[in-house]
């Protein structure tokens, strides 16, 4: 009798717990049930919604969402995962509980129709580590805490001010300083939208970043010579903004940069050095900036090259031979420099372009005679200079 006693209590506290944690299981899967349901409500079209019933053979307390359609559980029936995207959804997200989905890991809702503002409790999706919201008509700010998202994709909206500081821990500015912090951080899209603006120092501290697109916004100030540090970078998007001072001169620090665009921006000083010696680049927009520096010194030779665009800038130097290496080159536009000299021979190798536009320098000399063997080219712009032929 005295062994059944001793066993007795801790056998018990072990079954109470186990209740505890299956009543919890239960009530924490009838909460997200129940807030899906009354998101469903909030649409019209219903049609995206087909799986989103309760089984006649269930009830409130038995009901699982996770063979609905664009639900994922992990094992315990938990959601993980919220993906409609592609769906057509047309409505808001007003009517999301987030608070509802504390163990939401991804959040798909991109290309779809959804309008209004995000809601400001989306902060508690704490361990969310994907966030697509892109190309919807969202307005407003976004709101949250996010501190373990890799990638944070809510461009092509209509998202104005300021990125929330409560977007990240500690919100100090407009892109906060605490951004740095996001030490997951892979992919950054908020293009298209109205953000305003400067980008942190600290941004060069995330070495897992490999896809930067801040282009189509209002943001401001001077690019952190930080950003160089990042050497996992491949594209880096900066276009149509309102930066100015200096380009990083190592923003081909790591030499994976494939895609990089700072067009349309009042940026001075010399085009980045750590360019003449980046293999990887596959497409380069500088055009529109007051950038300086000597054409045949500081561009090299890029095996994977298919667009370069330099025009409107204060380039100075010749048109140097080697841009005949540059097999894959499509577009080549110089326009509007101070570059001299005259045009390569080397020029009429390149077989697949079909732009080039060297008008406004001081181009001399006759134009090559085998220009005409460019089967491909369909624009062809020399005007404004002191050639000939």
């Amino acid at each position: 009798m005295a062994n059944q006693g001793k066993y007795s209590l801790p056998a018990l506290y072990l079954y109470v717990a186990c209740m505890l944690f299956l009543f919890s299981w239960k009530v924490n899967s009838l909460t997200e049930t129940e807030a899906l349901l009354k998101w469903k409500e909030s649409f019209e079209n219903q049609s995206i919604f087909e799986s989103w019933v309760i089984p006649a053979q269930s009830n409130s307390t038995t009901a699982s969402p996770c063979r609905w359609r664009g639900i994922s559980c992990d094992d315990a029936g938990t959601v993980t995962e919220i993906n409609l995207s592609f769906t057509g959804l047309t409505g808001t997200l007003q009517n999301l509980d987030f608070s509802s989905f504390l163990n939401l890991l991804r959040l798909d809702l991109k290309t779809n129709k959804l309008s209004g503002s995000v809601p400001s409790n989306i902060g508690l999706l704490s361990k969310l580590q994907f966030l697509d919201l892109s190309t919807n008509d969202l307005n407003g700010t976004l709101p949250a805490n996010l501190t373990q998202v890799y990638k944070l994709d809510i461009s092509r909206n209509n998202l104005v001010g300021e990125i929330d500081a409560r977007l990240f821990p500690d919100g100090t500015g407009p892109i906060p300083a605490s951004l740095g912090n996001l030490s997951s951080l892979s992919i950054l899209c908020v293009m298209e939208n109205q953000l305003t603006g400067q980008i942190p120092a600290n941004i060069g501290t995330l070495n897992n970043l490999t896809d930067v697109r801040l282009f189509s916004n209002n943001f401001t100030g001077l690019v952190p010579e930080e950003l160089g540090n990042m050497s996992s970078l491949t594209v880096l998007h900066l276009a149509e903004n309102n930066f100015s001072g200096h380009l990083p001169q190592e923003v081909c620090h790591g030499g994976k940069l494939v895609n990089f665009s700072a067009s349309f921006n009042s940026f001075i000083g010399l085009v980045p050095v750590s360019l003449r010696d980046c293999q990887s680049l596959y497409r380069v927009r500088l055009e529109h900036n007051q950038l300086t520096g000597i054409l045949d010194r500081d561009f090299g030779v890029y095996p994977n090259l298919t667009y370069m665009d330099l025009s409107y800038n204060k380039l100075q130097g010749e048109l140097s031979p080697k841009w005949g290496e540059c097999q894959k080159l499509t577009l080549l536009k110089i326009a509007v420099n101070s570059i001299d000299g005259r045009i390569p021979d080397e020029i009429t190798s390149l077989s697949q372009l079909v732009e080039l536009d060297l008008s406004s320098n001081q181009l001399s000399g006759e134009i090559p005679k085998q220009i005409g063997n460019l089967t491909r080219l369909s624009f062809l712009s020399l005007k404004d200079n002191n050639i000939s032929g």
